[in-house]
C-alpha cells in the first residue's frame, strides 16, 4: 500500500515538473496554472523533481532490500555472504555511474575558497555603521568573471556583506536582458543607461535609502567611471579589489514629503535630480521599530509619508493600504501630523502557517516518542514461561493420533 502510494506521488510529480515543455503535460498544466489558488506563485515547475527523487529513493531502497532477502534465501553457505555483499556494494554503487563527478567537485566546479581580504576591509568598515540602510553593488551584472575566483560565477557579493543589498539581477544571456520582475531593477538599469546625464546619483538613491555603493574592480568597472563625477558621492575606500562611495545626502528608512512628485518618468526623475529639486523633497522622519513587522513614527504634519521599502501591498498605515512611490516604494498620505504605526498585515497570513508547521512537527515527535517508550518498555518486561499446552483443545477439533 505505502509502495502504492509512492509510486503515485512520482508519477504526479513527473507530470507536473514536465509543466509546459511537453504538449502531452501542457494542457493539465496550463489549467492548474489558470484556476489553482497559488499555483501561479511556483516560479519553476520542475521542483516537483523532488517528489520523484523522493520516490526513487523510497522505492530504490525498497526494491534493494527485496532483492538481497532473495538471495540469502536461496543461497547457502559462504556462497550467500559473499554473493549478497557484492550484490549489495554493486547496488551502492549504481548511482556513482551517473553522478560520479560528485567525488570530484562536481569537475571542479565547487571548491572552497576564501573571500579576499580587500572585502573584508569594506565589511568591517560597513558594519562600523549602526544606521539602517542600503548598498548598491555595482557592476551591474548577476553573471560576471571574479578574478579571485578564477570563472564567471552568479555575484557573491550580495552575501558577503552584511547589509541589505542591491545588485543586478539581470541574466543578460541569449538576448535577454533580464527576467526581473522588480522595480528597483528596471530603475537602476535606467539610471545606468543615462548615466551620461546623471550629476546627483546619490540623491537619485535616495528614495531607496541607499548610503553606500561599492564598485568592485572586475570585468567592465572602468565604465563606471562617471561615479567621481557625482556631486553627492564621496570616496572612502579603496584598494585593489573594490572602491566605496559614501552617498553624502541624509538617507532614512522613513521620509515625510510635504508635495507628491509628479513625474511621468524616471528621466525627469534625472531632471529633478540635476536641478537640486529632489534632494529638499525628503525629509527624514524619526521612528522606532521594535519587530520586522511594525514601524512606529510622529510626523509633524500632514503631506505623505514615504516607507523606503520595496512596494509591498502587505504594508498598512492605520489600516490604509500603500501606494506606489515613483513605482519603487510605499507612499502613505497622512491628513495631520501625530503619531502613526505601519504594520506589514501580511505576516499574519505566514504565522498561521508557521504555527501550523510546528504544530505538526510536535505531533510528529510526540507520536514517534510514544512509540519508542511503548517499544522500551516491552522488552523490559520479564517473558512469563509458556505452558506446552496454553489452549485446551476445543470441542470441534479432532484428537491427534499419540505417538507410541
Amino acid at each position: 500500500m505505502v509502495a502504492r502510494g509512492v509510486a503515485s506521488s512520482g508519477a504526479v510529480s513527473l507530470i507536473l515538473a514536465a509543466g509546459i515543455s511537453s504538449p502531452y503535460t501542457e494542457p493539465l498544466f496550463q489549467t492548474l496554472f489558470n484556476t489553482m489558488p497559488y499555483f501561479s506563485g511556483l516560479r519553476e515547475p520542475q521542483k516537483f523533481i523532488a517528489l520523484l527523487a523522493l520516490t526513487y529513493a523510497t522505492l530504490g531502497g525498497a526494491g534493494a532490500g527485496e532483492a538481497l532477502e532473495t538471495l540469502r534465501h536461496h543461497l547457502k553457505g559462504k556462497r550467500r555472504r559473499l554473493i549478497t555483499t557484492l550484490v549489495g556494494a554493486l547496488i551502492l554503487a549504481v548511482p556513482l555511474a551517473y553522478s560520479y563527478n560528485q567525488l570530484f567537485g562536481f569537475t571542479d566546479q565547487i571548491r572552497t575558497l576564501s573571500y579576499p581580504n580587500e572585502w573584508y576591509e569594506a565589511k568591517a568598515l560597513l558594519d562600523s555603521d549602526k544606521g539602517d540602510y542600503r548598498i548598491l553593488i555595482l557592476p551591474w551584472h548577476l553573471y560576471m568573471h571574479q578574478t579571485w575566483i578564477g570563472r564567471i560565477t552568479a555575484n557573491p557579493a550580495p552575501a558577503f556583506f552584511n547589509k541589505p543589498a542591491v545588485s543586478g539581477e539581470n541574466l543578460e544571456w541569449a538576448g535577454i536582458e533580464t527576467q526581473s520582475q522588480k522595480p528597483t531593477q528596471h530603475y537602476i538599469q535606467h539610471i545606468l543607461n543615462h548615466r551620461s546625464e546623471v550629476k546627483n546619483l546619490g540623491a537619485l538613491l535616495k528614495p531607496l535609502n541607499i548610503k553606500y555603493i561599492i564598485l568592485l574592480k572586475e570585468v567592465d568597472h572602468s565604465e563606471y567611471s562617471f561615479l567621481d563625477n557625482q556631486k553627492d558621492l564621496k570616496p572612502i575606500l579603496e584598494n585593489t579589489k573594490l572602491k566605496l562611495y559614501l552617498n553624502t545626502e541624509q538617507v532614512a528608512k522613513l521620509y515625510h514629503l510635504q508635495e507628491p512628485i509628479n513625474t511621468e518618468d524616471w528621466s525627469q526623475l534625472i531632471d529633478l535630480a540635476n536641478e537640486g529639486k529632489l534632494q529638499k523633497a525628503y525629509v527624514p522622519i524619526h521612528y522606532t521599530q521594535n519587530t520586522p513587522t511594525e514601524i512606529r513614527l510622529e510626523a509633524e504634519k500632514e503631506g505623505y509619508i514615504i516607507l523606503a521599502e520595496p512596494y509591498d501591498e502587505g504594508w498598512r498605515l492605520s489600516g490604509e493600504k500603500a501606494a506606489k512611490h515613483l513605482g519603487l516604494v510605499n507612499e502613505f498620505q497622512i491628513n495631520q501630523g501625530g503619531e502613526y504605526t505601519i504594520r506589514y498585515v501580511k505576516f499574519n497570513t505566514l504565522l498561521a502557517s508557521y504555527l501550523a508547521s510546528l504544530t505538526a512537527l510536535i505531533i510528529c515527535v510526540t507520536y514517534l516518542a510514544a512509540l519508542h517508550l511503548k517499544k522500551r518498555r516491552g522488552l523490559n518486561q520479564p517473558q512469563q514461561p509458556q505452558p506446552d499446552h496454553p489452549y485446551p483443545p476445543s470441542h470441534t477439533q479432532q484428537p491427534t493420533q499419540q505417538h507410541q
